[in-house]
């Protein structure tokens, strides 16, 4: 189910519009002055997933924002690399990508920056990253 406060989106790019478009119309973000880190945190996170998660073919990711004692932006979806990710989360590296020709690696520093936790599970079914402001 869809409503307000949850998409769920093909991991490509383009998509990074609805990103922005969910973040930008949410109240619950507007009113604890959240709008500016979640974007950024959350085009981050999601870009991160469209490049680097080996998901099935067909397989969607679901962003939903909640209001708990915290501002919450939780990802989940179905992939089968999620360690790789949470070694990247645990030795973040800086570096020149070559192919690209960009510093990459400054992405999980910055998003660790802007947000007060991020809770990483694991799951056979799917697997998420619970964001906290």
């Amino acid at each position: 189910m869809q409503d307000l406060h949850q998409i769920v989106l093909d991991p490509c790019l383009s998509n990074i519009l609805e990103i922005e478009n969910l973040i930008n119309s949410s109240e619950i973000l507007t009113h604890h002055n959240k709008s500016a880190a979640a974007l950024i945190v959350a085009t981050e996170v999601f870009d991160n997933i469209v490049e680097h998660a080996k998901m099935p073919n067909g397989e969607k990711v679901c962003v939903s924002i909640n209001e708990t004692s915290y501002v919450e932006i939780e990802f989940s979806y179905k992939t089968s690399n999620f360690d790789e990710l949470l070694e990247a989360v645990k030795h973040p590296k800086r570096y020149i990508d070559t192919v690209s020709h960009r510093y990459r690696g400054l992405g999980l520093l910055m998003v660790r920056n802007l947000v007060v936790d991020i809770d990483y599970k694991y799951g056979q079914d799917k697997s998420s990253i619970l964001i906290k402001f």
